[in-house]
């Protein structure tokens, strides 16, 4: 090819370059801490660039783990004043913009610790006195809260109690209704010794202690709810259900929510189960509901998961060993003395007195104290569904009723008006 015809050739591209020309590409504006060069002032009417937000695919929860610092540039003048702002972004995320010389920046804090003061505080429960109890009140949410605080089980420690546990249910066949503590408590750790030695169950010199822990709460105490079941400041116990933090009643500051928790359902019901065979009675879906006397004298009501309830629920009502005195009704400024005065005057006469009130108003409490009043030499009574009435008289017979099983059936009687049914 010739001079001339190349030259014709580059003629024909510039003119082709001209007619169509390509687009020019503008570099997005990097940060002022990475550019290399100082920038020059922007004129006011220049146009926006545009610019992209990139996110990484982690979700805020996984994002939020450790607090740190995220840059988003900004389309914003350099000479604009630096401005920050606080966002809410829920209870468990704290989010701060801030935006500053052509960036904005986001920041992502894990919120902060709670504020908990303890109020009071008690220790020595369980085998060797492991455990402990305290109730703090949080300045944030200004709740009391009953805490638990209980020696932990390794994997391999729970592996060893469990062994340890199915290995004294099937040697142990003994009568223990009988026993007083004391004597359930050395017959039940002779027993657990004589099944280590025999089947050559190895435990760690520190792990012993933990684990004979928890042995002991759940075959002489009431499992999760022992130290409550122990604490003389708390009056109810109450579970809704499976995976629900029970609640306690105490004395001095009301209902409390705890940090006690049964993590199944076959875990609750295996407890509840428990509770009433105690209690001498059997729960089952023919009778789920069950009111019954736990071995310390507390009233226990329970109802059984999928019958009555969506799951199963229990209710115990604590009472102090030594009952109430009528000069203790007058202390708490529950009766007046003419009360107590006139009370006492009329039992000795021989007159009828009829308790009434709601839920938890002191029925019971009222009839303990008043029945003091009755003569040592004269015979009583008591006939209730539950056994509630603590005496101190020698001379008297404590009956409970039975519910017999019959099969129920509905009779109506017809008069002349048709108002009448009678069932």
């Amino acid at each position: 090819m010739g001079l001339l015809e190349k030259a014709k050739e580059k003629k024909a591209r510039t003119s082709d370059e001209d007619e169509h020309p390509l687009p020019k590409t503008k570099k997005r504006p990097q940060p002022p801490h990475q550019s290399k060069t100082p920038r020059k002032e922007k004129d006011n009417n220049s146009p926006i660039e545009e610019y992209h937000i990139h996110t990484s695919e982690k979700t805020i929860e996984q994002q939020i783990i450790q607090p740190r610092q995220v840059t988003i540039p900004s389309t914003e003048q350099q000479d604009q004043p630096s401005e920050t702002e606080a966002v809410g972004f829920g209870d468990d995320l704290a989010l701060e913009t801030q935006q500053s010389e052509g960036t904005t920046e986001v920041l992502l804090e894990a919120p902060p610790e709670r504020d908990i003061e303890v109020i009071e505080e008690q220790t020595g429960f369980g085998w060797k006195e492991q455990g402990s109890k305290r109730i703090v009140y949080d300045h944030v949410t200004h709740d009391y809260i009953y805490e638990v605080i209980e020696p932990q089980l390794s994997d391999e420690e729970k592996q060893t109690k469990n062994e340890i546990a199915h290995l004294f249910k099937m040697m142990a066949d003994i009568d223990t209704f009988d026993m007083s503590q004391e004597e359930k408590t050395k017959f039940l750790e002779e027993t657990i010794e004589h099944v280590i030695s025999d089947n050559h169950i190895y435990i760690e010199e520190g792990s012993k202690d933990t684990i004979y822990y928890h042995i002991f709460r759940d075959f002489l105490g009431y499992g999760r709810i022992d130290i409550p079941m122990h604490d003389d400041g708390i009056e109810d116990i109450s579970s809704d259900g499976p995976n629900t933090p029970i609640f306690i009643h105490h004395r001095k500051y009301e209902a409390i929510e705890t940090n006690i928790y049964f993590e199944s359902e076959p875990e609750l019901n295996s407890f509840l189960v428990r509770l009433c065979q105690v209690s001498g009675k059997q729960i089952s879906i023919f009778s789920p509901i069950v009111d019954g006397k736990l071995p310390d004298g507390s009233r226990l009501q329970a109802t059984l998961a999928r019958t009555v309830t969506k799951g199963s629920t229990f209710t115990i009502r604590k009472f102090k060993e030594i009952p109430l005195t009528p000069v203790d009704l007058i202390e708490y400024k529950s009766m007046s003395s003419e009360m107590a005065a006139y009370f006492w005057m009329a039992i000795e006469d021989g007159a009828s007195i009829l308790f009434c009130g709601g839920t938890a108003s002191g029925k019971t409490t009222a009839l303990n104290a008043l029945m003091l009043f009755i003569p040592a030499s004269h015979k009583i009574i008591s006939i209730e569904d539950t056994r509630e009435v603590n005496i101190p008289h020698k001379n008297w017979i404590a009956g409970t009723t039975r519910h017999r099983h019959v099969r129920s059936y509905t009779s109506s009687v017809t008069t002349t008006s048709s108002r009448y049914h009678r069932w």
